[in-house]
């Protein structure tokens, strides 16, 4: 029988072998490690959601074309045997073809062996190899598919035909070929990584991540699954926190949770104004005041750091963050003995949550070209507390290498440790634990089931988070409330879970592979939510250039080329994603808007309605073909375009064309009508932008040094 070898290299390698005992129809996945005989392999990577087309040669990472069989049947008579062999030559020369790449000749050698044998399964799942590798993949599919009405347990059928129909865009139609895939295959990576996919393209994010977390568990130190795990975990965040702007929009959590955003992604005005909003509704919030003094201490307002924290540190609860940003701004004073008492207290209180708060845990990820000193401030410093021995001046010591380019002599702190062992977990030390801010002990007793703790379950949850235990934290919070039913408080905890845990993945991604392409895909992605567009289009490049046809990476790419009116380049993205995958309905429109901006209407259409068959719910799509067909004079389909979109797009611009299509039409009241409303809109957009504005510019002011 076929096996699967599982010690495999970090890139998939998928073969096809049928063992010289097998039984017939029983070709099979497996890597390719350990065999020599008829080993023909070409590797290539996986792929990424949220758009696939990695055909050929980067589709199947490696193929092994099935060359020695037995018929299989029982009291095998002279003439079986004479069949056997005869198919076996044919087997032989189309292999010999296929190594010249002579693709004619070894189709020839495999039509030859399914006339002689037409119900033997591998010579059908062969032929469509050969037809996968030359791009002919319609042709491709309809082999699989014979291969599977011979045999159905012919899981590497079932895997290339559901990861074709990935490539086209049809996640529901390769979701049971999949599915089956992974019943017959459970050991091999690639095909949870495509079941993963599918199911992500359907929006079945869950789905998606239980998939990838089997895919990475069979490989841990794979870079795709741990950039699409990663993804995916980040998609969860999003989908929890539109569930809570639906049901809570004006609650200070969403807030809370924008500015968090804010803060990671660097725009610390914007974060600054969201903070004090929510600090407006919960004065007395040391999670808050933290938060925004860490906004001062980023800057250099060591003055505003630490006025907001002297109310935090003089209440009677303890708050580790704020000890720590404490210790920050003393050690930034030159007050290097009164900042060592303040992390020797932190050390003693919750080592672990320290070091995180400085970012030492991953200071190897989390860039510090925002952060607090700068070089030469930490230059001045480091001879202070070198000569130090204690903890607390070892803590220091790599706090300030982090600022001095010498991020490659902090040493090396560990995400996760043994947990220190707690007193009893009584109600009464769960609650004096709380109110030091003593979360690891928090933590510990968070998996006791004592019905008199029941309450503390959103406290256990953020302990968790806090101690870098995000999916304990997700366990212990469907214990606390179901889904439907969920609080605001909950809600953010989950989100920051999910958060915390798509940092723990690349995190794991950076150190595992930091040249990598998917680390290169991932640092454009963070220039990108920074707005640092350049530097964006320069990390996608690079991961371009060794993945030519990583997915969904070229309309990226072009989407930041359009937005800074490099048209032809982005045309260029966009038409090499599409290569890639036709059904690619964001660099369909993209091109269409593309052309109606070189005011060609026409073609933008032909683009645009190819959009609208795979995405018909998309009101931009509905915009700009309102406006193509405005502009060639077509109103009544403008209308219904217009309108379309108006459904889900109550904005400005789509109301004053609809204006000026009624205007066109000679319906004046109805003209009117939509100018009064996008005159409205206007007003209102302008006022809300005025006033953001000004908030913005105050907060600026604010964060400049004094």
């Amino acid at each position: 029988m076929a096996t699967l070898n599982q010690g495999a290299p970090p890139q998939t390698v998928i073969c096809v072998h049928v063992s010289p005992d097998a039984a017939p129809g029983h070709g099979e996945l497996l890597h390719a490690q350990g065999r020599t005989s008829f080993a023909m392999c070409a590797v290539s990577p996986l792929r990424t959601f949220p758009c696939l087309r990695q055909r050929s040669k980067q589709i199947i990472s490696a193929v092994l074309l099935v060359t020695g069989f037995v018929m299989g049947a029982v009291n095998v008579t002279s003439a079986a045997q004479t069949i056997d062999e005869q198919v076996r030559a044919h087997f032989q020369a189309a292999q010999q073809a296929r190594a010249r790449k002579d693709y004619a000749n070894a189709e020839r050698e495999y039509a030859a062996a399914i006339k002689i044998a037409p119900g033997f399964a591998e010579s059908y799942l062969n032929l469509g190899l050969l037809y996968q590798l030359q791009e002919r993949i319609p042709e491709a599919m309809e082999k699989f598919k014979e291969a599977l009405a011979r045999n159905p347990a012919l899981g590497s059928a079932n895997f290339l035909l559901g990861m074709d129909f990935c490539q086209r865009g049809e996640a529901a139609r390769a979701l049971p070929y999949l599915k089956a895939a992974a019943r017959q295959l459970p050991s091999n990576a690639a095909v949870w990584a495509w079941l993963g996919t599918a199911n992500g393209m359907l929006g079945s994010t869950k789905a998606e991540v239980q998939s990838l977390q089997v895919g990475l568990h069979l490989k841990p130190r794979d870079p795709d699954l741990l950039y699409l795990l990663g993804r995916g975990y980040e998609q969860l965040g999003h989908e929890t926190m539109v569930r809570l702007e639906h049901r809570s929009p004006g609650s200070p959590y969403l807030d809370l949770l924008v500015a968090e955003g804010y803060l990671t992604s660097g725009y610390f005005s914007e974060a600054l104004v969201r903070l004090r909003k929510v600090e407006s509704a919960w004065p007395q919030s040391a999670l808050v005041r933290t938060e925004i003094a860490e906004i001062f201490l980023r800057v250099g307002r060591l003055d505003l750091a630490r006025k907001q924290l002297e109310p935090v540190l003089k209440q009677g609860t303890s708050s580790l963050p704020a000890i720590v940003q404490e210790g920050e701004i003393r050690l930034l004073e030159g007050n290097v003995d009164g900042a060592l008492d303040d992390w020797s207290q932190a050390l003693s209180t919750d080592p672990y949550r320290t070091e995180n708060i400085l970012g030492l845990t991953r200071a190897a990820f989390q860039s510090a070209a925002n952060g607090a000193p700068t070089s030469q401030r930490a230059l001045q410093l480091l001879p202070r507390v070198e000569s130090r021995t204690s903890a607390a001046a070892s803590l220091a010591r790599d706090f300030l290498l982090r600022f001095t380019g010498r991020s490659d002599a902090v040493e090396v702190r560990p995400l996760n440790r043994a947990p220190r062992r707690p007193g009893l977990c009584t109600s009464a030390n769960v609650r004096e634990w709380i109110r030091h801010d003593e979360m690891e002990f928090v933590a510990a007793c968070s998996a006791k089931s004592s019905s008199t703790l029941a309450a503390f379950r959103v406290d256990f949850a953020r302990a968790l988070v806090e101690v870098g235990k995000p999916e304990e934290a997700l366990r212990t919070l469907d214990q606390a409330s179901a889904n439907a039913s969920d609080p605001p408080e909950v809600i953010y905890w989950r989100i920051r879970a999910y958060r915390s845990l798509a940092l723990q993945t690349y995190t794991t991604l950076y150190e595992v592979h930091p040249g990598s392409y998917r680390v290169h895909e991932l640092l454009g992605n963070i220039h990108e939510a920074k707005g640092e567009d350049t530097e964006a289009i320069k990390e996608y490049r690079l991961a371009l250039l060794e993945r030519p046809r990583l997915p969904n990476l070229h309309y990226q790419l072009g989407h930041l080329l359009w937005k800074g009116f490099k048209t032809q380049e982005a045309e260029a993205e966009f038409t090499a994603e599409l290569k890639l995958n036709p059904r690619h309905s964001s660099a369909l429109m993209n091109l269409g808007a593309i052309r109606l901006y070189q005011h060609q209407p026409g073609e933008a259409i032909e683009y645009l309605q190819r959009a609208e068959k795979l995405d018909p719910a998309n009101a931009d799509i509905h915009h700009f073909l309102g406006q193509s067909y405005l502009e060639l004079g077509r109103k009544s389909e403008a209308l219904k375009e217009l309108k379309l979109a108006a459904v889900s797009d109550h904005t400005a611009a789509i109301h004053f064309l609809l204006g000026k299509v009624y205007q066109a039409m000679g319906q004046r009241p109805e003209a009117v009508r939509e100018f009064a409303i996008s005159s409205a809109l206007n007003q209102r957009a302008h006022q809300q932008t005025d006033e953001r504005a000004q908030q913005l510019a105050q907060a600026e002011l604010l964060l400049k040094q004094p």
